[in-house]
């Protein structure tokens, strides 16, 4: 015994470590390391773990599990792998535990001290013990057993692998359907790592034994088998046995082993490009989209988008033969996607919605408006489920902006329609409208998005969930920047004005929202400098760019003088006591779908030669108007609202634009910018002043319906501030959790729901 630990210690710690209390036991268990240092190399293998190895059966499961973890690291702790025998006996009992979890954690173990042992260590530490776990009569000791053929089969010699595939050959024929299981899951491995000379004579008759199983939990597996033999195996050595058992698996009695050749369908024909299997694999998507069962089916539909993406690489990969891919689209796919789209099953349906408008990336313009298009005409007429109808919707996203939706808009106008009429009972459904109304913009021209889809977009704005109004003030930017910021001032700017009276407070927060977007998008990349697209511009001798480059900078002056009268820099006394900067963040009410929008968007501040003329303006010029003309005079208004939070609004939005003002001020006054404005004529230079002079009106806002009770606005100090810190904290750390279903009622599902509801006493 060593020094470091008496033998009464010893004792006691052996004591503790079979105690019925299950807290001590791991405690113990977890101190082992640190005793077997105490006590020497040679105790530790002598009583140690002796001990450990008799009385094993006393301890709790997760007591074993931390075991099986804790043996990793005895190796060195016994003198080597020499005397490591003892550490692979406790193994060894562990892995005939019935605990799944424990047997996995100790093949686990054992598959990583194999990859530190030499040749001669494996074959005399580790096949004894896989020998006896393979002839022991329990299933768990064979199902640990058949786990670590593969990683230990490339380690060893001839002799010894021989006697490992015979091995694997009795697990595969063994009694216990469990066992088959786990040979036919290992094989996967095994069929990998085997020498190709074998793979015919030994494993090819192996997969045939597992897809003819009498359990359907066995043959399923031979389809992860058939995938791994065919990249091991030519062309030729795939036609009579393996191609054949994947044709009988489509009138096999079991729907489960059906639906995992339709999960597999895609990658069979990634692995089988060759010309002869593509009309089999064709004809067997045609089965399994056909199939009795549903489950069968709905896989089928789902996996439409890749097996289609790999059908096409198939053809170009043979380059001496003609690319027929759209021709076989159109006579055989789409007849698949027809009798999908008229399944009885909603849920076939529903897979199929997300999967045929990103076909756009695969078909020609012309094929995709042929056949896609129309389709999308006939399922929108006719679809009555919400959730389908919006997938489809969303799929607009995968469209060029050169595809023609023009005969279609009519019917994306209904889907639009009868998507938020019928969606009261799950707000996320409405927010991901906003994304198609985005998408619309692209393929309809200002005057008919005004008259058909405004609409919808207003009405989203004045949703009853905070998130849908919050998510609809994101998007406003991304329109006004299409269409441009003229045609934003005359539709979009007066719907907010709206909302400033509004006898719901919270409704109050839109306008505040969206100047905030507008100033400082969120869904657009925040660039280095505002003004770097005219830098761009002055490069060709164009005058328009030194124009209205000119007139930007005076614009940004006349504003700045705006913000240093008295009536604002009272409100912006206050705005160091607000994080202002990170109240308005869109990842708070945005989940993935917006964030894809953002990656598409560039800068809102660029500028091209089209908004240099007399029908547009460049966003900058258009937004320095807004906020003088009108962004000021509502934020002023607002800020003397008889709520308190929406005060603290207006000071937060205030303080957006100040910074926004100050930056680009900074990039006014640099030396290229100058410059620039000093190449045009006084004459013009007096002309672009008297234009901002009197584009740029100061005044108050006047409500056309003021709020029936206006109490004296509360002065923000401080101190108070300070007591609404817990308000202000709601715009930082709400987070959206993954969509749930909400036609439930009950509590909040997420943060945001809850904050609504925290916030709703502050009235």
């Amino acid at each position: 015994m060593s020094d470091c630990i008496s033998q009464q210690e010893f004792e006691l710690f052996k004591d503790a470590l079979i105690e019925e209390n299950l807290e001590q036991q791991v405690l113990s268990i977890l101190k082992l390391q640190p005793l077997a240092k105490a006590l020497g190399e040679e105790a530790t293998r002598e009583d140690l773990l002796p001990f450990i190895a008799f009385n094993y059966g006393e301890f709790h499961d997760e007591v074993l599990l931390n075991l099986a973890e804790e043996l990793l690291h005895f190796v060195p702790l016994v003198g080597g792998f020499e005397h490591a025998e003892v550490i692979f006996n406790i193994l060894q009992k562990l892995c005939l535990t019935d605990e799944n979890i424990v047997r996995e954690r100790a093949v686990c173990t054992i598959i990583a001290l194999q990859q530190t042992m030499s040749r001669q260590q494996i074959e005399d530490l580790l096949l004894p013990v896989i020998n006896a776990l393979t002839k022991n009569d329990w299933f768990t000791s064979k199902c640990s057993a058949v786990m670590m053929f593969s990683p230990l089969y490339p380690r060893l010699g001839q002799t010894r692998k021989a006697e490992l595939r015979n091995n694997f050959k009795t697990l595969i024929q063994d009694d216990s359907s469990m066992v088959r299981k786990a040979a036919a899951i290992a094989c996967v491995d095994l069929v990998q790592v085997v020498e190709d000379t074998f793979l015919e004579d030994e494993f090819v008759p192996i997969f045939q034994d597992i897809a003819q199983d009498p359990m359907d939990s066995v043959r399923v597996g031979a389809i992860d088998i058939a995938l791994a033999l065919m990249k091991r195996l030519h062309e030729d050595g795939l036609d009579d046995v393996i191609f054949k058992t994947l044709e009988d698996v489509c009138d096999d009695a079991s729907w489960r082993l059906r639906q995992s050749l339709a999960l597999s369908l895609a990658t069979l024909q990634q692995q089988l490009p060759y010309g002869k299997y593509r009309c089999k694999l064709l004809a067997l998507y045609q089965q399994l989209a056909q199939d009795a069962e549903a489950e069968v089916r709905v896989v089928a539909a789902s996996s439409l988008f890749r097996y289609c993406g790999y059908l096409k690489e198939s053809y170009q990969t043979e380059e001496e033969n003609e690319n027929n891919f759209e021709p076989v689209f159109e006579q055989s796919v789409m007849a698949i996607i027809r009798r999908l789209a008229l399944d009885d099953s909603e849920e076939v349906r529903l897979a199929l919605s997300s999967n045929v408008l990103p076909l756009s990336t695969l078909l020609s313009e012309q094929c995709f408006e042929k056949n896609i298009i129309a389709f999308l005409l006939e399922v929108l007429s006719r679809e009555d489920s919400i959730m389908i109808q919006t997938n489809f919707l969303l799929g607009l996203s995968n469209f060029s902006g050169t595809v023609d939706l023009t005969q279609s808009l009519s019917a994306i106008k209904g889907s639009v329609q009868a998507v938020i009429a019928r969606s009261q009972a799950n707000w996320r459904t409405r927010r991901s409208i906003l994304l198609t109304l985005v998408d619309i913009a692209r393929f309809c021209d200002s005057t008919y998005f005004s008259e058909n889809f405004q609409q919808y977009y207003t009405s989203l704005l004045e949703d009853p969930v905070f998130a849908v109004r919050r998510s609809a003030s994101l998007v406003l930017p991304v329109i006004a920047k299409h269409y441009g910021i003229k045609w934003a001032r005359e539709h979009l700017v007066e719907v907010l004005e709206k909302f400033c009276n509004d006898s719901r407070y919270l409704y109050r927060f839109v306008a505040l929202f969206g100047i905030a977007e507008m100033v400082q998008p969120q869904l657009f990349p925040q660039p280095d400098s505002c003004l770097e697209g005219f830098r761009k511009l002055l490069r060709a001798p164009d005058p328009k760019a030194h124009r209205a480059l000119a007139k930007i900078a005076k614009s940004c002056r006349c504003v700045q003088r705006e913000l240093s009268k008295e009536k604002y820099q009272s409100i912006l006394k206050l705005k160091g006591e607000l994080n202002h900067s990170s109240s308005f963040l869109s990842d708070i009410y945005t989940e993935a779908e917006f964030a894809k929008l953002k990656a598409l968007n560039g800068s809102v501040y660029s500028v091209g030669s089209e908004d240099l003329g007399d029908c547009r303006a460049p966003y900058l010029q258009g937004v320095l108007q807004l906020i003088h003309n009108t962004f000021l005079p509502i934020i002023r208004y607002l800020n003397g609202d008889p709520t308190e939070n929406v005060q603290i609004g207006a000071i937060c939005t205030l303080g957006l634009v100040w910074d926004f003002i100050a930056r680009l001020s900074q990039e006014e006054a640099q030396e290229w910018v100058q410059e620039a404005c000093r190449q045009l004529p006084s004459a013009e230079l007096e002309i672009i002043q008297k234009e901002v002079e009197d584009e740029f009106i100061s005044a108050d806002y006047k409500p056309s319906e003021p709020l029936e009770s206006t109490p004296t606005p509360i002065t923000l100090t401080p101190s108070y501030v300070e007591e609404k810190l817990d308000f202000i904290s709601l715009f930082r750390t709400i987070t959206l959790t993954p969509a749930t279903d909400e036609s439930k009622c009950g509590k909040p599902k997420t943060k945001l729901d809850q904050a609504e509801k925290r916030v709703l006493p502050l009235i």
